[in-house]
């Protein structure tokens, strides 16, 4: 079921890999080869010790699923990773509207809302302990900030030889939410990096363009005040 829902994320709409009538073959050995080779990853994968980690660690072998067998039909390396991160944003793209309508019912601030809905993620569902190890971070009432020191996410394309796809289709989907929620992310340390931790520093919209605005040269995509 995971797999044909992921695998029309995968191939639907304007990017999808090998467009055209010409290619409807290619495209379904595509699917066929990514499909075996997720069910060759389900054995392999390490017993999860909560819902969502075993939900999370799914999805992510799925995408990896598809990224190996774009990779072995041709598909350069950076168009497979934007992709698999595409057919993220598809899958996910229903639940994250619902959210940004409900977002109003949680709080009048974004940052309110978004300590809200942090607390429910980190604690109950998907990334909650033990399968992900997390540091709060105290910043006071105008930010949000925690550190992951494990990520099965991270752990599982290092093991495939792909921490460039967590980087590229999942790491970068936390902006997305991000704006969502109506607010910035100021991360500069990643476990797909090679750091020790994934740092989330979380502000207002508002207040990060204010702080690029007034430091020149700083970009829009890691700038923001510092914590």
């Amino acid at each position: 079921m995971l797999t044909r829902f992921y695998t029309k994320c995968f191939l639907a709409g304007h990017g999808a890999p090998l467009p055209g009538p010409a290619h409807a073959e290619a495209r379904r050995r595509l699917a066929g080869d990514a499909a075996k080779t997720y069910r060759e990853l389900l054995p392999t994968l390490p017993r999860q010790p909560t819902l969502g980690a075993r939900a999370v660690t799914r999805f992510t072998a799925v995408g990896v699923a598809f990224f190996q067998a774009a990779l072995a039909a041709g598909i350069a390396r950076p168009e497979a990773i934007r992709l698999v991160e595409r057919a993220n944003r598809r899958a996910l793209g229903p639940f994250v509207k619902l959210g940004s309508r409900l977002r109003g019912g949680l709080g009048r601030r974004p940052i309110t809302r978004a300590r809200r809905v942090f607390f429910f993620m980190n604690r109950v569902f998907p990334f909650a302990s033990p399968g992900w190890q997390r540091a709060d971070v105290e910043m006071g009432p105008g930010a949000v900030g925690f550190d992951y020191t494990s990520c099965p996410i991270a752990a599982l394309t290092r093991e495939q030889g792909a921490l460039d796809l967590c980087t590229g289709a999942y790491c970068e989907l936390d902006h997305w939410i991000g704006d969502a929620l109506e607010v910035r992310l100021h991360r500069t340390e990643t476990i797909a990096l090679g750091h020790a931790r994934c740092r989330f520093r979380w502000h207002p919209a508002d207040a990060l363009a204010s702080a690029a605005g007034a430091e020149p040269g700083k970009g829009s995509g890691e700038a923001g005040p510092p914590a």
